[in-house]
């Protein structure tokens, strides 16, 4: 049975629709190709019937109308929250350029926290710059990547596991200006014991 342990209300966490994951991507492509300023590289890339560089814009991009109105309320009333979820692999593990595009939306439209936080270093994998979790103990763990494993996959494409009842965890944030990641309520995800 899956549960959902509110250990504290209140931690505001950054979860969102499909189509900011889209523009996420593109925005993505632009600053790795924005930060190529030291000489050019000749490539040929594949053609795509989606892509258009002559026209410099995102096909489709009408499907985040809906996104860019609630950008526009929150600008203008200031009373509501926007949810953004980000799904990726290890470019977003990272967290180098989506760290970029979360920082600056905060920084225009207000720091919603530092979102969800999964516990990559105690799963044997690394983790972002802006925060550590580590154990006492050491735990089983199962990466999305290992698909053989027994364990079922948890949120974040990582499941921790350990038997050990005097288990734990210290989460620890690291702030950089101007926005301020620390917290002093949090969402607990878990998988129930079934004994």
């Amino acid at each position: 049975m899956t549960g959902r342990r509110k250990a504290c209300s209140g931690l505001p966490f950054t979860v969102c629709s499909m189509q900011y994951a889209a523009l996420c991507v593109m925005l993505l492509i632009s600053f790795g190709l924005s930060a190529q300023n030291k000489g050019t590289v000749d490539f040929t890339a594949k053609k795509l019937p989606f892509v258009h560089p002559e026209r410099n814009e995102i096909v489709g991009a009408k499907y985040l109308d809906s996104f860019f109105y609630k950008l526009y309320l929150l600008r203008t009333q200031g009373n509501s929250h926007i949810h953004i979820l980000q799904i990726g692999d290890s470019h977003i593990q990272a967290d180098f350029l989506s760290d970029k595009i979360r920082t600056d939306l905060q920084h225009d439209f207000g720091n919603g926290g530092r979102g969800v936080v999964v516990p990559l270093h105690v799963a044997g994998s690394n983790e972002p710059f802006n925060y550590k979790i580590t154990s006492n103990v050491k735990c089983s763990a199962k990466r999305c990547v290992f698909v053989d494993q027994p364990m079922p996959i948890g949120l974040g494409g990582v499941t921790i596991q350990t038997t050990n009842d005097s288990t734990l965890f210290d989460i620890k944030t690291f702030n950089y200006p101007p926005l301020n990641y620390g917290f002093n309520k949090m969402t607990l995800f878990y998988l129930k014991d079934s004994s």
